[in-house]
């Protein structure tokens, strides 16, 4: 597998992953706004592409709380609060929606 493919498939792996994300955190069905979830989510491992312009997060953290991201940057400098439900994201791409 060449490098350019087996970047394109890491990418393509990073929106399916937010893609199911999105649909876990989402608040909104159908045009209903519904109450925001008290509920915390951590992507913890993986390469993450904040924008086109900026090198990539590895080995990076993303928070989630209550349907929005409250932090994101290397493992070392985000502290994960305790009782988060936290995914390992090693191995992986999480891409903005850019």
């Amino acid at each position: 597998m060449t490098k350019t493919i087996a970047h394109q498939l890491s990418l393509l792996t990073g929106v399916c992953f937010l893609l199911v994300i999105s649909c876990l955190v989402r608040t909104d069905l159908l045009g209903q706004a519904n109450a925001v979830p008290d509920r915390s989510l951590a992507l913890v491992g993986g390469t993450i592409y904040t924008s086109p312009n900026e090198d990539p997060i590895r080995n990076g953290v993303v928070i989630i709380r209550q349907g929005k991201i409250v932090a994101v940057g290397k493992k070392e400098s985000i502290n994960v609060p305790p009782g988060v439900e936290t995914l390992d994201c090693s191995g992986m791409t999480v891409t903005a929606g850019f």
